[in-house]
């Protein structure tokens, strides 16, 4: 089975999310994409999607970003595997 590459990076930028961020500070997507090397905007394409189904939560605003909730570390691969592909 092959995966897309939108499921690798939410995949990627998610667990980045999580282990960085400790659910106490809001990652912003250059950083995110920097750090794991993927094109920055087909990134935040994949973030702002996975915030829209409330995978991951997304702070607008000069300090905003993306910052990891209980549902994200609850969420199931599966689920992933189905928002992006």
């Amino acid at each position: 089975m092959f995966f897309s590459k939108s499921f690798g990076y939410a995949l990627r930028g998610i667990l980045f999310i999580a282990l960085e961020g400790k659910g106490e500070r809001n990652l912003q997507v250059e950083e995110i994409a920097k750090k794991i090397s993927v094109p920055q905007h087909f990134l935040a394409k994949v973030l702002k999607q996975m915030a829209q189904e409330g995978i991951i939560q997304s702070v607008k605003g000069p300090y905003g970003g993306f910052i990891a909730t209980k549902k994200t570390m609850d969420t199931k691969l599966i689920r992933l595997f189905e928002v992006t592909d």
